[in-house]
């Protein structure tokens, strides 16, 4: 009897030897995905300068993109002064630009008196310089008076002095009007404690009108009670209504 050579038997047959096929060639076409993954990876890895760079995975190409890129960040941390600097590494057509950066970033550290600031590096003019923006931000210390930085008024001319006298005096009837801050009125003169007091009194009326727990009644003159009264009972009457 013949054998039955239908379709059906034909891919039966077929079925097992075209899985096996599929089923070797599918790690090669995924071993050079992810190699071409990885290599893609290396090169920005490498291109951003992590630690995770290995050159090895990189074509000629793709290295010496990576070494410029690497080029350009040195002398963007040189020109910056942050990071590590090397100008002894760097091109010589570059470290012109570098040491006059460096000069730069060097006054402006004594300008500010924030960062390290190398004196030596200075002109005389620039000395100058610093020695003026030291003298102004004294000046601000002493007339700002918050004590957070330091204030030497020792170095101030007699009409600075005169001025930060000024402003300790404002700032501490500033602070008695308002209830803020210490206050010392044996600093302040008579017309000024009498302005401190009616505040006072003002202020506990208020407290008194609105309910507070800070108001102090044996403060309240016979009009104030009476003010104070009266606000209590039209309250209690807000409170009766439907």
């Amino acid at each position: 009897m013949p054998p039955n050579f239908t379709l059906e038997a034909v891919m039966n047959a077929s079925r097992p030897v075209i899985i096996l096929f599929l089923v070797s060639f599918a790690p090669l076409g995924l071993a050079a995905e992810n190699s071409g993954h990885t290599r893609s990876q290396a090169f920005q890895d490498c291109l951003n300068g992590f630690y995770t760079c290995d050159k090895t995975q990189l074509t000629s190409q793709e290295r010496r993109e990576v070494d410029r890129a690497l080029q350009d960040r040195s002398l963007q941390d040189c020109i910056s002064g942050l990071g590590d600097c090397d100008p002894a590494r760097m091109p010589v057509v570059q470290r012109p630009i570098i040491a006059r950066a460096t000069r730069d970033n060097n006054l402006r550290n004594c300008l500010t008196a924030i960062g390290y600031c190398d004196g030596n590096q200075l002109s005389k003019e620039q000395r100058q310089e610093v020695a003026q923006a030291a003298h102004i931000r004294n000046l601000q210390n002493c007339m700002d008076g918050s004590g957070v930085a330091e204030c030497d008024e020792t170095h101030l001319a007699p009409w600075e002095q005169s001025a930060v006298d000024a402003a300790v005096h404002d700032r501490n009837l500033d602070n008695c009007l308002e209830a803020l801050g210490p206050c010392d009125q044996t600093q302040l003169d008579d017309q000024e404690r009498q302005a401190v007091a009616r505040a006072s009194q003002d202020r506990n009326l208020q407290n008194c009108l609105s309910g507070s727990a800070e108001c102090d009644p044996a403060q309240l003159g016979p009009d104030e009670r009476r003010q104070v009264a009266q606000a209590n009972r039209e309250g209690s009457l807000t409170l009766l209504r439907p």
